[in-house]
């Protein structure tokens, strides 16, 4: 036995560490799975025995529902409190019979419960009793005893309309027979004997005043027998009213009461014994859960504690003979007792270790020499390299130089463009001139024939004037000659004057233009002019690059604590740009690609120019456009553009 206790615990220690971890995770799962269900179980029992006891509770407002019902019937005498009695009786009966098979299930003492199920029945019997005596008084004059009265009282009035009313003997008669029915009245509410004397009494008056005063034998003999029978009915109805009793101390009501009383004894005694059932299954059931916890917790760390010793102390091992092989202690003896858990695969590691560092130890001297090789080659080849260094530098020092000039020249290309711009302009402002004078004058002397030649003409000097004015504004822009005039305008205004003029080239291409802007827009302080040829050459490229479409114009102001943007933006339903005809829209020179050029003209000025008026006024301009579905355009621009700025920006040409 004590082998294979010894072979057991060698095997767990030898187990792989996520192996022990795993059992544990096991051990605490089963020990908390049992507890819960050690808890259910205990809620469970609990609350059988709970809801015992609340239907013992029930059962007493069933038997208090049964005393108002009773109580009902005998003062009022309604038959729907009989069947409510009957109803609420069979009720009880129902509950009756669940409590036994509970006090079955919960091992309970049910003979306090057959107690109250003979006092239960008695209390029907009685109470049926009661019921048919009460139903023999009757409720009213139309039925039982009661009726017999009524009508033994009216053949006893017939009688007395034949006495003669001499010295009001009638009269006394019938006040004789009210009184008889006053005695009958009080002792149906009342039920009092002392009720029953004073009717023997009235009624021996009332016989003896007939015989005394009613001369006519046959009217006399009947009075006399009617009021016999009225006295025999009456007794009945007072024996009956006597038996049934008035209050809880006689009769038939004092005997329920009694019965109730009982019921309601036992009943206690049952929630007596419930209540003690309860708190001896609480500690039963307390004792099972807390044993279980003790013994779940002390395996647990006993576990624990076997487990960890198992994997902390080969651990601290293990780190020992780490410790001495990194201080250089090749000699250590690493055990090779074969084990199948991490501890063995680390000791395999470190004698495979040991062996690696005993073959580099071996290879050091000889690294040792070839490290001093090395460093002569590493020196040659230094000073080999900084040779080729010295080199690059002369080569990016030219370089550097040639870039240098290239910008110069630029510059020097920009200014000889900005400074040329009139001797530029001026021929060109001629030869339109010219040909709208020569238009004029074929018009006038009748040669028709001319006119197309010079509207060609007129419209190639335009369009080569337009060209240059663009390629002289990029100069300036480039050489920083662009003089900005700020002032301050209403916006409204400016969206008309542009629409009304783009409007030809919009309809040339039978395009619809849409301007969303609203009247309340209100002032911006800028370039005028600028903005202007900004919206000009968005809206017309849009006209350009769609045919049957629509062109949106949208206008609107974004509020700022560093102080209000306005936003313009120009949307088409034109052929559009992908990607990259989009990364290269806003260069000099470029357009989407050459059938674009091919088919609508243009340098590709315009949006570069834009973009720099832009952002010469502290914009921008951004750009999104999906190919066949159409292009957005918009400017971003600073309500109010400050002087300082402006003046900035005109010497710079960059934004601050």
């Amino acid at each position: 036995m004590s082998n294979t206790l010894f072979r057991v615990t060698r095997r767990v220690r030898t187990l792989p560490i996520r192996t022990k971890l795993t059992l544990l995770s096991v051990l605490v799962v089963i020990s908390i799975a049992s507890l819960l269900y050690l808890s259910w179980y205990r809620d469970s029992s609990l609350r059988q025995i709970n809801e015992t006891r609340s239907a013992i509770m029930s059962m007493d407002m069933n038997l208090l529902d049964l005393q108002r019902s009773q109580n009902n019937y005998v003062n009022l005498f309604a038959p729907t409190h009989r069947e409510d009695f009957t109803t609420t009786f069979e009720r009880f009966v129902e509950n009756t019979e669940n409590l036994k098979e509970r006090f079955w299930v919960l091992d309970l003492p049910i003979g306090t419960l057959e107690e109250l199920v003979v006092l239960t029945s008695e209390y029907q019997y009685l109470f049926e009793v009661m019921a048919e005596l009460q139903a023999k008084i009757g409720q009213d004059q139309s039925e039982g005893l009661r009726r017999e009265l009524s009508r033994i009282v009216f053949s006893i009035e017939s009688e007395l309309s034949n006495v003669p009313n001499k010295d009001n003997e009638r009269i006394a008669f019938l006040r004789q027979l009210v009184i008889l029915q006053f005695h009958s009245q009080n002792l149906q509410i009342h039920k009092h004997r002392k009720d029953v004397a004073l009717f023997e009494g009235t009624l021996a008056n009332f016989i003896f005043d007939i015989n005394q005063q009613v001369e006519d034998v046959a009217l006399r003999n009947r009075l006399i027998a009617a009021l016999k029978i009225y006295r025999r009915t009456f007794l009945e109805m007072a024996d009956a009213a006597s038996e049934i009793g008035l209050g809880f101390d006689s009769g038939l009501r004092a005997k329920i009461a009694n019965t109730v009383s009982a019921s309601h004894t036992k009943l206690e005694l049952m929630t007596a014994e419930v209540n003690r059932a309860i708190k001896r299954q609480t500690h039963n059931l307390n004792i099972l859960v807390g044993t279980w916890a003790g013994l779940f917790i002390l395996t647990f760390m006993l576990a624990l504690i076997f487990l960890g010793r198992s994997i902390s102390i080969p651990i601290r091992n293990v780190t020992g003979f780490m410790t001495r092989l990194a201080d250089g202690d090749l000699k250590v003896e690493i055990p090779d007792k074969p084990r199948r858990d991490e501890i063995g695969d680390m000791l395999r590691a470190l004698r495979v270790f040991k062996m690696g560092a005993i073959i580099r130890r071996r290879t050091q001297e000889e690294l040792r020499t070839a490290h001093n090789e090395l460093e002569q080659r590493v020196e040659e080849r230094t000073r080999e390299l900084s040779e080729e260094i010295q080199e690059r530098r002369r080569a990016e020092g030219q370089l550097r130089r040639a870039r240098e000039e290239a910008e110069s020249a630029n510059k020097a290309k920009s200014m000889f463009l900005a400074n040329m711009s009139h001797e530029l302009r001026t021929p060109l402002n001629a030869i339109i001139g010219y040909s709208e004078m020569l238009q004029e004058d074929a018009v006038d002397s009748g040669y028709g024939e001319i006119i197309p030649d010079l509207d060609k003409i007129n419209t190639a000097g335009k369009h080569l004037l337009g060209i240059i004015n663009e390629i002289l504004d990029l100069s300036k822009i480039e050489a920083g000659h662009i003089d900005m005039q700020i002032e301050k305008f209403n916006v409204q205004d400016v969206i008309d004057t542009v629409t009304g003029t783009v409007q030809p080239l919009i309809a040339a291409n039978n395009n619809v233009l849409s301007v969303m802007c609203t009247p309340d827009i209100g002032l911006m302080e800028t370039d005028i002019t600028r903005l202007r040829q900004i919206l000009f050459n968005f809206l017309s490229n849009a006209a350009k690059f769609t045919d049957n479409g629509t062109i949106t114009l949208r206008v609107h102001r974004e509020p700022d604590i560093e102080g209000d943007s306005m936003v313009f933006s120009v949307s088409d339903t034109g052929i559009g740009m992908d990607q990259t005809q989009l990364g290269v829209v806003f260069e000099a020179f470029t357009q989407a690609d050459s059938s674009t050029t091919r088919k609508y003209g243009g340098t590709g000025l315009g949006l570069t120019v834009n973009r720099e008026f832009a952002r010469l006024m502290g914009g921008e301009i951004s750009a999104k456009s999906t190919p066949n579905e159409g292009t957005t355009f918009t400017v971003r621009l600073p309500a109010t553009l400050e002087f300082e700025t402006a003046h900035h920006l005109d010497q710079t040409g960059t934004t601050p």
